[in-house]
């Protein structure tokens, strides 16, 4: 076309060719046709600069939306930390519980000890005030106890608040997960986007082969083109960013995923010491039950002890022979001494010593009526023989040829039964308890018996310091 108007425009006076009529008419169907695909191409044109438009409109949505991605993450890994510093106080809690309860172990280990070494070691009288001190010790213990409960129930609460942290951040991962998918969307569009201005720039390109003449038509293309490539350089950088999310959403899952193990091990543990806790309070219940058992069986056996002890007096001095039962008191309190002595040495309790204090007594009962119906015999016998006989005038009275052989006990009669000298008795019972609560001289013998039998020692024991 421009050529022709060239030609048009050259010097007058050159020959005009001969233009016909059908000439004019295919040049004016020829210029209608330009016109038409000009106004084409400019519809196209305004088109495409619609599309460029829109896809702007749309990467300042997915910017926004990567902007709230950003600060979404911000706020999740602002409560990552949270969570962290939380776990981290639970396990400091958990490390300081922990240190309590070796202390409460060794507590209790150093208590028992000495409970143990108190009962075997101080005398019956001063059970009560053991007993006292054993109920303050584990009031005490249950105090702590306690204490230990309400630190468990805090750290649950705690370990609850981190759960209901973790319920935010899977929510904040479900919202991500959207925005990804949202995104996914707009490149999907994107791409849509791009094929159909492929398709746009064949046609441009058909359309510039064309026609070459239509310059404003190259330079929207070359616009065109320029934005397309902005738009795809913008699209290239929204996809490292979002990889990048990506990346650090999964060193968030990760970093999670080890927070709920933590917080699952500290929960282990933290049900492992109270469990401990419990088997703690169910010890020291026990241990109370039998400190509380043996009190009453010490209480039985001293009710039962005073009854018999009564019982022997009552029938040693309805018995002849009154002045050998009345000199087996400072005997008796010796042996309950040497029996004492000899359960602290061999370990034993205090029912069983009781048994074998009992044994024993019998044991010497049966051995003095033994001894006295000898006595008796001997002393029948004696008469007899003496009511035989003619009486002598140098003869000694009946009474005191009865009581002769009482004076002096035959070889058959133990050194247990044999009645001790007044000056000892005497010293014996001036002396009353402090004498049984001093050592006696014999305690390394005792302890170089100890392979021997129980009752064959305890006897052996009360016996030498009887007869000492």
């Amino acid at each position: 076309m421009k050529a022709h108007l060239a030609e048009l425009d050259q010097p007058q006076h050159q020959q005009p060719p001969e233009i016909s009529e059908q000439d004019l008419l295919v040049l004016a169907a020829e210029v209608r046709r330009l016109e038409e695909e000009l106004a084409a191409a400019q519809a196209d044109v305004a088109m495409q600069r619609q599309l460029v438009r829109e896809g702007q409109e749309r990467e300042g949505s997915i910017q926004a939306e990567v902007s709230a991605i950003s600060g979404a993450y911000a706020e999740m890994r602002a409560e990552l930390e949270a969570t962290t510093a939380s776990l981290e106080a639970l396990q400091q809690a958990h490390a300081e519980l922990e240190a309590q309860k070796a202390d409460l172990d060794a507590r209790l280990a150093r208590q028992h000890t000495l409970s143990v070494r108190q009962v075997r070691a101080e005398e019956a009288g001063k059970m009560q005030l053991r007993m006292e001190k054993a109920e303050d010790a584990l009031e005490r213990e249950r105090q702590q106890v306690l204490s230990l409960q309400q630190r468990l129930a805090a750290n649950e609460r705690a370990a609850k608040e981190g759960g209901a942290a973790l319920q935010q951040a899977a929510q904040l991962r479900q919202s991500l997960r959207q925005a990804q998918s949202e995104a996914q969307k707009v490149v999907v569009g994107l791409q849509k986007e791009q094929e159909a201005s492929s398709v746009l720039r064949a046609e441009l390109v058909t359309a510039r082969s064309a026609e070459q003449a239509n310059s404003s038509l190259q330079a929207g293309l070359q616009q065109l083109t320029h934005a397309q490539a902005e738009l795809a350089a913008e699209l290239a950088t929204s996809q490292q960013r979002e990889e990048g999310l990506q990346l650090a959403m999964r060193i968030a899952d990760e970093k999670l995923k080890a927070g709920d193990a933590v917080s699952l091990d500290l929960r282990a543990q933290n049900s492992a010491l109270a469990a401990a806790a419990d088997k703690l309070m169910l010890a020291n219940s026990e241990l109370a039950d039998k400190v509380n058992e043996q009190a009453a069986e010490i209480a039985q056996l001293r009710a039962q002890l005073r009854a018999e002890q009564t019982e022997r007096a009552q029938h040693e001095s309805s018995m002849p022979g009154g002045s050998v039962a009345s000199s087996r008191a400072p005997e008796a309190s010796s042996q309950l001494h040497a029996a004492n002595e000899a359960r602290a040495v061999l370990g034993m309790s205090e029912a069983d010593l009781h048994l074998m204090v009992l044994a024993e007594e019998v044991q010497r009962l049966e051995q003095q009526l033994q001894a006295e119906r000898q006595l008796r015999l001997q002393a029948e016998a004696r008469l007899l023989q003496q009511a035989g006989s003619e009486p002598q005038p140098d003869a000694q009275p009946p009474d005191q040829r009865t009581n002769a052989p009482n004076s002096q006990p035959p070889a058959s009669v133990p050194a247990s039964v044999r009645p001790m000298p007044s000056a000892s008795q005497d010293a014996d019972d001036a002396t009353g308890p402090a004498h049984q609560q001093q050592p006696p001289a014999s305690v390394a013998e005792d302890t170089g018996r100890a392979s021997q039998s129980p009752a064959a020692v305890s006897q052996e024991n009360v016996m030498g310091r009887t007869v000492v």
